[in-house]
């Protein structure tokens, strides 16, 4: 754990055949180091060993542990461990159930990610401190949100929840200046919801579905003035509802399969 970490003048070094762990960031903004081959021996890596590591390439012999565009997987536990790499659209491999601890931590490039329908669980700090990475939709395979997952996002204005997350830790979208809009698609809000979200926009929306406004409202507390109304619908698009002076609701879409709406408006009842 943290055995060459901020070891910053450290350019070269080759992992001999008699290691068979790597620890938690052991490499850690290593910011000058070139190249490393993981062995064939290797049998356990820990949380983000090569994180902050910009000038990276990264190999391995591993039948275990694979490297694809530049992510570092877990085969056996299906675990995305960490990320190296100057890519600003990343793609979550199907291949990967967990994004595991810290795995994109810090990484400057991010600016958006796709997670496959494949993830179950988002690790401890994995996107912490991804400060040009703008918007995140979290699908609905997803059922865990770690502790500080989204923190200190600098840029992040647009969060989607997807409607089988049933846990999301203290502090998971914390320090988000320039977050607008939260989308839950989920009938049933997480389990708890208490310290979660801290955004100091005050032009911040929390959209809900329609039917489950009250049970939100409850559990966002200090969010709970935000909140508003929405309907998902089968595309997984949310619309916003919002009363005018007329009494009609405004639903905003993006494209549909051979339709280009721009808006509709309906009554709410």
């Amino acid at each position: 754990e943290l055995t060459f970490s901020h070891c910053e003048y450290l350019q070269h070094i080759t992992i001999p055949n008699s290691v068979t762990s790597i620890g938690e960031f052991a490499f850690g903004w290593c910011k000058f180091l070139h190249q490393i081959t993981i062995p064939n021996s290797v049998t356990s890596i820990g949380s983000n060993p090569f994180g902050g590591c910009s000038s990276l390439t990264l190999e391995s012999q591993s039948f275990r542990f694979i490297v694809e565009n530049g992510l570092l997987i877990d085969r056996k536990a299906q675990i995305l461990i960490s990320y190296v790499g100057d890519n600003e659209n990343i793609t979550i491999p199907s291949s990967v159930t967990s994004i595991g601890k810290s795995a994109f931590e810090s990484c400057k490039s991010l600016q958006q990610i796709t997670i496959s329908n494949s993830v179950t669980s988002i690790g401890e700090s994995a996107f912490c401190s991804c400060e040009y990475l703008q918007q995140i939709t979290i699908p609905n395979s997803v059922t865990s949100i770690g502790n500080q997952a989204f923190y200190n996002c600098y840029r992040l204005a647009s969060v989607t929840i997807g409607n089988s997350v049933t846990y999301i830790a203290q502090e998971a979208f914390y320090a988000l200046p320039a977050l607008t809009s939260i989308t839950f698609k989920g009938s049933n809000p997480p389990k708890s919801l208490e310290n979660v979200f801290k955004a100091p926009n005050e032009n911040v929306s929390v959209y809900v579905p329609a039917n489950s406004i009250e049970e939100y409202k409850t559990k966002l507390g200090g969010l709970s003035s935000k909140v508003k109304g929405a309907i998902i619908l089968a595309d997984d698009e949310a619309y916003t509802r919002e009363s005018d002076a007329e009494g009609v609701a405004a639903f905003y879409t993006r494209n549909f399969t051979n339709v280009n709406w721009q808006a509709i408006y309906l009554p709410l009842d």
